[in-house]
C-alpha cells in the first residue's frame, strides 16, 4: 500500500482527497501496509504470468526472465537466454508492466536485468479555497523499479547470487522519492541420479537486506522479506512431459507470513497447464510455446471480488540461442571433432615421417651399393604412398643399378666363357631367375625368391651378388617368421587360438625349404596343440564337474593334468572330482580318523581365528593322509578363497 509520509501544510487539504483514491485502487495488494517500518513495494504481488499461475511459488525454480525478481541465487536454473514482458489488468485504470532478461553462461554464471512499473492517471486534485473544497485538475502516480542481478555456481550443486534494485516513486508534480534495495539468494540442486532427491531444488532469498527510501525530509527502509522455497520435478512419458510441484514460505518484516504453492504440467515443452495457491487465493494459468516464442497467461482474484474484477496477466517470452545443455553438447561435439582432426593430422604426419625415413634409409643403401636393402626401403615407402613419383624413380634407379651389376657380371662371364652360345643361354637363365626373384621380393615372398636365385646360382656359383641377395632374403624370411611366432604367442595369450593357428600355418608354408625355421614353427604348432588339448579337456571336465558328473569329469581332468602338469587349477579340480566320485554317504568329518582328524580340527580352530594361511598349511598336511576327503578339500578351498580376497589390492 502506498503511504504519503511527506505532507506540506498547504497541501493537506488536497491530499485529503487523493489518499482515499489511491488506497482504494491498491487495497487488493495483500500485505502491502508496513506497520511503522517502511513502505513495502507494490511489486510484492509478483511479476510474470507463469509464476502468477503457480501462486507466486518461485524461489526454488525461477526458470524464466523474471528469475532475478524471485531469487537472484536461483537464476542458474534458467537454461536459455530469454527476454520477456508482461501486462496485468487491474481495475481503476491501474497499469502494471514488467520487462525482464536472463542471460545464463557456461562458465561465467547467470546475469539478469529487469524493469517493473505500476502507476495510475486521473487522480482528482482538490484544494480548499476559503474553506471550500475545489477540484484543481488531475495528476498521476507511478512507482518504477530497475533491477540487476548476478548468480554464480558453487560446489556440490549450490549457487549464490545478489541483486540490486533502484526505486523511484512519483506523485504527479508534487513529490518524487528515490530508493534502493539489495537482495541476496542461495540455491541448491540435489545431484542425485535416482530416488526422492532426484530433480529436487531448494531456494532461499532475503530481499532488501540493505535498503533506503527517501521520503520527504526523512529516510525509511523498505521492509525486508524472507522467502524459502522447494520444487520437485517429475518426468513422465519417458521424459517427454514434466510435472513440477513448487511451494514457498514468505515472511515480510512487518506483515504476516504467506504461503505459496503451485503445480505445472508441461507437455513436450509446448503447452503448460498451471494451478496455484497464493495467500488464500487460487490462481490459474497456462502457457504455449512455438519455437522461440512463448505466451503465458494467468488469472487471479485480488481484493474483494464484489469491488474488483479478476485480474489477468499476459507474458510474452522470447528464447534466444542455444540452451545451456545444448551449448554443452555442442562444445563436446566440437571437442570430439577437434580431437579427431588432430588425430588424423598426427596419423598423416606419422605416415609422411615413415615415408621420409624409408626414403632416407633407401638412399643410404643405394649410395652404399646395398641394392637389396634399398629396394626393401623404397618398397615400404611405395606401399605407404603408391603415387609417390620420387620413390618410384629411386626404385627404378635401384633396378637400373642392379641390372648394371648383373650386366657387368654377364659381360665378364661372356668374355671368360669357352663356349659363347652356352654362356649366353646360362646368362639368360640367370637373368630370368634373378628378375623372378626380384618380383618375389617386391611381394615379400622371400622363400620363392631364394628358390629362384638358388637356381640362378647353380649356373654361376661364384656370383657374389646373387649370394648376397640369397642371404638377405633368408634374413628377411627369418625376421618375418619370428614376427609371426611373436604375434601367434600374443594371440595365444589372448586365447585367440584359431587366429594363432592361421598365422603359424602361414609361417610354416613360408618356411618350406628352411628345415631349421620349419622345425621351429612345427614346435610352436605342437605347443599350441597341447594347449588346445589342455583347454578342451579342462573345459569338458569343468562342465561335467559343475553338472555333478564327477566320474566323467575326473577322466577329462586327468588328461588335462597330463597335458599340463604344472597347472594348479587343473590339479585341484581333478583332486576334487576324484574325491567326489568316490565319496560315501557318511559325513566327511566322520570319515577322518586319527592324525588326519586331529589336524582337521586344528586347522578349523585357526580358520575361525582368521589365521587362514596357517589353517591352509595344517589342512594340506592332513590332505597327504586323506587325499580324497571332500570335507578336507572344501576346507582347503575356503582358506584359499579367503587368502585370495585379502591379497587383492
Amino acid at each position: 500500500m502506498l503511504c504519503f509520509h511527506r505532507q506540506r501544510p498547504l497541501r493537506r487539504a488536497r491530499l485529503f482527497f487523493v489518499l482515499p483514491c489511491l488506497f482504494g485502487i491498491l487495497a487488493f495488494v495483500p500485505g502491502l501496509p508496513a506497520q511503522g517500518g517502511g513502505v513495502e513495494t507494490p511489486f510484492a504481488i509478483g511479476i510474470g504470468a507463469k509464476f502468477m499461475g503457480l501462486g507466486n511459488a518461485a524461489a526454488a525454480f525461477p526458470d524464466d526472465p523474471t528469475a532475478f525478481f524471485w531469487n537472484p541465487g536461483g537464476m542458474g536454473v534458467a537454461e536459455e537466454k530469454s527476454f520477456g514482458l508482461s501486462y496485468t489488468s487491474f481495475s481503476e485504470g491501474v497499469q502494471y508492466h514488467s520487462l525482464g532478461y536472463v542471460h545464463p553462461t557456461l562458465n561465467s554464471g547467470t546475469m539478469g536485468v529487469g524493469v517493473n512499473y505500476i502507476g495510475i492517471r486521473g487522480i482528482s486534485h482538490w484544494e480548499y479555497v476559503q474553506g471550500v473544497p475545489m477540484r484543481m485538475g488531475e495528476f498521476g502516480w507511478w512507482w518504477g523499479q530497475f533491477s540487476v542481478a548476478y548468480a554464480t555456481p558453487l560446489a556440490g550443486g549450490f549457487s549464490a547470487g545478489a541483486g540490486f534494485s533502484a526505486h523511484r516513486q512519483v506523485y504527479g508534480e508534487m513529490d518524487s522519492y528515490n530508493g534502493f534495495g539489495l537482495d541476496l539468494g542461495v540455491h541448491h540442486r540435489f545431484q542425485a541420479d535416482g530416488g526422492p532427491l532426484k530433480n529436487l531444488y531448494l531456494g532461499c532469498a532475503f530481499f532488501n537486506v540493505i535498503s533506503r527510501m527517501n521520503l520527504a525530509q526523512s529516510q525509511k527502509s523498505i521492509p525486508r522479506s524472507l522467502r524459502v522455497g522447494l520444487a520437485k520435478g517429475f518426468f513422465l512419458r519417458n521424459g517427454a512431459d514434466r510435472l513440477m510441484v513448487l511451494a514457498d514460505y514468505e515472511k515480510p518484516e512487518f506483515a504476516g507470513q504467506r504461503f505459496h504453492a503451485g503445480m505445472e504440467y508441461r507437455i513436450q515443452k509446448r503447452a503448460s497447464l498451471r494451478i496455484g495457491y497464493d495467500s488464500k487465493r487460487m490462481t490459474f494459468g497456462c502457457g504455449l510455446r512455438l519455437r522461440t516464442a512463448q505466451l503465458d497467461y494467468a488469472m487471479q482474484q485480488f481484493g474483494d471480488k464484489r469491488l474488483h474484477p479478476q485480474s489477468h496477466r499476459f507474458s510474452l517470452v522470447f528464447h534466444i540461442g542455444r540452451s545451456i545443455p545444448e551449448q554443452i553438447r555442442f562444445a563436446e561435439l566440437r571437442k570430439q571433432q577437434e580431437i579427431q582432426r588432430r588425430t588424423q593430422e598426427q596419423v598423416e604426419a606419422d605416415r609422411r615421417a615413415r615415408i621420409q625415413e624409408c626414403i632416407q634409409a633407401g638412399k643410404k643403401y643405394l649410395e652404399a651399393g646395398e641394392y637389396f636393402n634399398a629396394r626393401l626401403e623404397f618398397g615400404r615407402a611405395l606401399r605407404e604412398d603408391p603415387s609417390n613419383q620420387e620413390v618410384q624413380n629411386l626404385l627404378d634407379e635401384t633396378a637400373g643399378n642392379e641390372q648394371a651389376l648383373l650386366k657387368k657380371r654377364e659381360d665378364e662371364l661372356i668374355q671368360a666363357a669357352r663356349e659363347r652360345e652356352q654362356r649366353e643361354l646360362d646368362n639368360s637363365f640367370i637373368n630370368q631367375r634373378f628378375n623372378e626373384g626380384l618380383e618375389a621380393v617386391s611381394r615379400e615372398e622371400f622363400q620363392r625368391a631364394i628358390e629362384k636365385w638358388t637356381e640362378a646360382l647353380q649356373k654361376d656359383p661364384e656370383n657374389q651378388q646373387i649370394q648376397t641377395y640369397i642371404q638377405n632374403a633368408k634374413n628377411e624370411l627369418e625376421r618375418k617368421v619370428n614376427a609371426s611366432v611373436s604375434e601367434a604367442r600374443r594371440l595365444i595369450a589372448q586365447e585367440k587360438h584359431s587366429e594363432a593357428y592361421k598365422i603359424l600355418e602361414k609361417a610354416r608354408a613360408q618356411s618350406e625349404g628352411d628345415p631349421a625355421l620349419k622345425s621351429r614353427i612345427e614346435a610352436e604348432i605342437r605347443s599350441l596343440d597341447r594347449t588346445m588339448d589342455f583347454i578342451s579337456n579342462y573345459q569338458a571336465g569343468l562342465q561335467r564337474y559343475q553338472k555333478g558328473r564327477f566320474d566323467e569329469a575326473a577322466a577329462f581332468l586327468k588328461k588335462a593334468v597330463d597335458a599340463r602338469p604344472e597347472d594348479v587349477r587343473a590339479q585341484d579340480l581333478y583332486r576334487n572330482a576324484v574325491a567326489r566320485s568316490s565319496a560315501k554317504a557318511a559325513e566327511p568329518q566322520n570319515e577322518l580318523q586319527g592324525e588326519a582328524l586331529r589336524e582337521f580340527q586344528q586347522g578349523l580352530d585357526l580358520y575361525r581365528k582368521g589365521q587362514y594361511e596357517d589353517a591352509l598349511n595344517v589342512w594340506q598336511k592332513a590332505l597327504e593322509k586323506e587325499p580324497h576327503n571332500i570335507k578336507l578339500l572344501e576346507a582347503i578351498q575356503a582358506a584359499k578363497d579367503k587368502l585370495e580376497i585379502y591379497r587383492k589390492p
